[in-house]
């Protein structure tokens, strides 16, 4: 929402279970690429034996390799990159704490990650937004998605959905900066779909 410069009152009220439900996929989504990408950080805090872990750092290895070379390829950029590991490499070093350490250490190791996330967010906003659009183009509830907005027989709007809510509508139009709300009251019909041709100017 910052990064598109709006904010939703009514996503946060009337879809307060859609909105966690949203979030706890997206949390746990994160884990799944932890466990992937840096899970090798909980292997070396904790002493394991290469023997015993080098399936794991394999993984580790060949998905770390992989996003290399989505970078170099500019299929993602290097902030990107940057952004991925410094989140999931954050958050395999904060289990393996929470694993082999004592009570006292699991606490400053919470309360160092409460404070670094929420900054690394901010510094990397535009790569924070990308990650939840992924999360909110699955749900089928913005993402960048096309959208096509009938207002009546003789207007259509259209542009790309950034949120649906229970309430509203919010979309950035194809012809201009900035962010357009319609309220579901107001319209005729909503239509999604990657064949909408943006280009092409609407009535």
């Amino acid at each position: 929402m910052s990064h598109n410069n709006f904010f939703s009152y009514d996503f946060f009220i009337d879809g307060l279970f859609g909105m966690k439900l949203f979030f706890s996929v997206v949390v746990i989504s994160i884990l799944f690429m932890a466990a992937y990408t840096t899970s090798g950080m909980i292997g070396i805090i904790g002493k394991k034996k290469f023997k015993d872990w080098w399936g794991v750092y394999l993984t580790n290895c060949s998905v770390i390799l992989i996003l290399i070379l989505l970078a170099l390829s500019e299929h993602i950029s290097w902030t990107y990159f940057l952004y991925i590991m410094v989140i999931l490499t954050t958050i395999s070093i904060h289990v393996a704490l929470l694993i082999y350490r004592s009570l006292r250490t699991q606490f400053f190791s919470l309360l160092i990650i409460s404070i670094t996330i929420p900054f690394i967010t901010i510094i990397f906003a535009s790569e924070t937004s990308r990650i939840l659009s992924i999360g909110l183009k699955a749900f089928g509830i913005g993402g960048n998605e096309k959208v096509e907005i009938k207002i009546d027989e003789n207007r259509m709007d259209k542009g790309e959905l950034l949120l649906l809510t229970p309430a509203n509508i919010y979309v950035k139009p194809y012809d201009r900066n900035g962010t357009k709300i319609y309220s579901f009251d107001s319209i005729e019909s909503l239509y999604v779909g990657k064949d909408i041709n943006l280009t092409i100017p609407t009535k």
